[in-house]
């Protein structure tokens, strides 16, 4: 289990999606709403094998994605 912070600075649209090394979405954390401010989510790997994974936060024109590693 990992938490990832992230901080809205309007209210808006969000959209956080997990995606293996070759682009498939493997998990969609959050989809929707949400208020300006800071923000924390957990994210579970229970069922994914070990190896790197990305995560992408989509908010109105922006992505940020940021490499994280999975190991059991």
């Amino acid at each position: 289990t990992t938490t990832i912070l992230y901080s809205l600075p309007k209210s808006g649209t969000v959209r956080i999606r997990i995606s293996n090394v070759l682009g498939e979405t493997v998990a969609d954390l959050v989809n929707g709403y949400q208020k300006e401010g800071n923000h924390r989510i957990l994210f579970n790997g229970t069922g994914l094998a070990s190896g790197v994974y990305f995560y992408s936060i989509h908010f109105q024109t922006k992505i940020i994605s940021k490499k994280m590693l999975l190991l059991k």
